[in-house]
């Protein structure tokens, strides 16, 4: 007996913890809407540590056959994380190229000693946004390289309307007033926000 419990113990150290909760519209338990069939919604979670780089992805899970909110999402995460650093979660609930819901806040994830960890994700509805993020990409927004349109949105809705009409997937928010490397890439778009997560300054590829 002794033996299975230490094995059990090893076990679960080295597959590490469970991470949980729900996908809760605006935040809210008591909100059931439905989702349209067909839908599917991606949960990633990301070490969001470093300001000035886009966030680096260490697992996700993918959800399907979705009915409605809330949504209950389950993913295990390595053993070796660092108290020190910052995880996060991030929603993208989609219907085919339709981006549906988000999440326009950060979620982070604490990291401890135990087994589960237990994080409900805020999802807002992009649909509402008048910018009318959830249009699948147009090709006559390819080739753009400033977008003045998002100035004083939010930052997290930003990063994606950018991704869907540029294609470009190395769009992320940078804290205003941060240090950035000077190097200019055709490929990359940095969305500064404030402490309140609003864009400052019109995102321009570079």
């Amino acid at each position: 007996m002794l033996r299975l419990l230490i094995f059990i113990c090893i076990l679960q150290y080295s597959i590490g913890a469970i991470l949980r909760g729900r996908i809760l519209l605006d935040g809210d338990a008591t909100k059931t809407v439905s989702i349209p069939a067909g839908s599917s919604c991606a949960v990633h979670f990301e070490d969001t540590s470093i300001p000035d780089m886009p966030a680096k992805d260490i697992n996700a899970t993918e959800l399907s056959n979705l009915i409605g909110f809330p949504i209950n999402y389950e993913m295990t995460i390595p053993n070796n994380l660092q108290p020190i650093f910052l995880y996060s979660l991030s929603v993208r609930i989609t219907n085919g190229n339709t981006l549906l819901y988000i999440n326009t806040v950060r979620v982070l994830v604490p990291i401890t000693n135990g087994s589960l960890i237990t994080v409900d994700i805020p999802v807002t509805n992009v649909q509402q946004n008048p910018q009318n993020v959830s249009k699948p990409v147009s090709s006559e927004d390819n080739g753009k390289y400033s977008w003045p349109e998002m100035l004083g949105k939010d930052g997290t809705l930003a990063v994606q309307y950018i991704k869907m009409k540029s294609n470009l997937t190395n769009v992320f928010t940078v804290p205003e007033n941060s240090f950035i490397t000077m190097d200019y890439r055709t490929d990359r778009v940095r969305v500064f926000v404030d402490n309140n997560n609003i864009v400052t300054k019109v995102p321009r590829v570079g």
